[in-house]
Formats: C-alpha cells, structure tokens, sequence
C-alpha cells in the first residue's frame, strides 16, 4: 500500500457508499432520461413545422402521439426503477435473479449505449432470499467498474456479457476490458484497494459488493480469462 493511500474506518466506507450511490445515480439518471427528453422535444418541433406546411392530419398526430407516449413510458420505467432503488430495505424478501438483472439493464440502458458497451445476459434465473436493492448495487459496482476500465484504456469492442446458471445458482459476470495484473487480482476486494488511483478511484466499489453479499451467504471471486475478466458469484 502507498504511504498516501488513506485508510477508511467503516464508518467513513458507509458514508462514502451513500455518496457514491447518490452521486452515481444523478449521472444515471441524467444520462437515461438525456435522449427521450431530446426526442420529445424533436418530435414537438417538428409538429409545429409540419403543422405549418399543411400536412398535419389525424393519422399524423396519432402516429407522434405513439412515438411521444413511447419516450414517457420510458422516463416513467427509469424513475419507478431507480425510485425502488434508492428506497430501504429493513428485512429480506425472496426474489428472482432475473428481475434483478432486469432492472439493472433498465437503470444503465442509455448510459451503457452511450459509452458503446454491450450488453448480453443468458436465459435462466433462479430465488435468492436477501436484499434486492442492496444486490442490485453490488451488481452495478462490478458493471461501471469495468465501464471505466473500458473508458480508460480506449477499449473499441466493449462487450459484457452477464451469464445466469440455474443450477448451480450462479452468475457470472465476463467483459472483454483486459484483465488485470495478476498480482494485484486477488487484492481487488480488499478495503482501499484500487488500480484507478491516477483516475481517481477508491478501491471502496467491489469491496463494498463483496460485503454486501457476504450478509445473503454469497461469495464472490474474479479471475482473468481471455481478453479480461470474469466475476463469479455463488448464492
């Protein structure tokens, strides 16, 4: 560990979790609702336009009326899904993997197409008994982990690809950043830990998803694979 490299009391990781959270979800949410707002306001110009050329008719209004209906359903999908997210949860529930994972591709729709990210997710799904919001966090941390690693090194295909094994009650999370060091790769989950120190990182993101785990008896590891890496949690 560097001698600059601050140590945090668990205390100050909570405190810095709430901040990141909020701060993450102002960006995800000005980002998710940044294109249906641009688009609404596109279709009203043109409205407006067309209704001055003279081609404005019934079957006109009802076809932009569609369009427009569609972008608010998509801003009202987005705030009910992040607004189940920032809610607390005092006790756990049974809930399906797959709603988890689903809301998330809903929370990070627009933010992983603007930075040119992919992602896929296999059929499947199976119950886990825990925290749904406080999973959905860990879940995140790892996908805008790697979307900064993607950032950062200029990666041109970016793809992650989220894999749901039934059976086994397994998810695994693969994308294609390159890797890491392996001799920092079994450090990764520790408190202050980070390889983004020069970007501003805290090492605080997947150490706080491996606890949050932990309290529902999951356990996470990560290994490289080809072109990068892989994140395997077992519930």
């Amino acid at each position: 560990m560097e001698k600059n490299q601050k140590i945090y009391t668990e205390d100050e990781v909570q405190d810095l979790v709430k901040k990141a959270m909020i701060g993450e979800m102002i960006d995800l949410i000005a980002h998710q609702w940044t294109h249906p707002l641009s688009t609404i306001a596109l279709y009203s110009e043109l409205i407006l336009y067309d209704f001055d050329s003279g081609i404005v008719d019934k079957e006109y209004l009802t076809n932009y009326f569609n369009k427009i209906s569609s972008q608010i359903d998509h801003l009202t999908e987005s705030l009910n899904e992040f607004r189940t997210f920032l809610s607390p949860e005092k006790e756990k529930s049974s809930f399906s993997i797959r709603d988890i994972i689903d809301a998330i591709k809903i929370i990070l729709e627009d933010t992983l197409k603007g930075n040119q990210i992919s992602l896929r997710v296999s059929d499947g799904d199976f119950q886990v008994v825990g925290y749904p919001n406080e999973l959905k966090q860990a879940l995140l941390n790892i996908i805008l982990n790697a979307k900064q690693i993607f950032q950062e090194r200029k990666i041109k295909n970016r793809e992650i690809v989220i894999e749901i094994l039934e059976t086994q009650q397994t998810i695994l999370i693969q994308d294609n950043a390159g890797g890491i060091n392996k001799d920092v790769i079994d450090k990764i989950f520790n408190k202050n830990m980070t390889t983004r120190k020069n970007s501003g990182g805290s090492g605080i993101g997947l150490y706080i998803s491996r606890q949050i785990l932990a309290k529902i008896g999951a356990l996470i590891s990560v290994k490289n694979i080809e072109g990068g890496l892989e994140f395997r949690i077992d519930f």
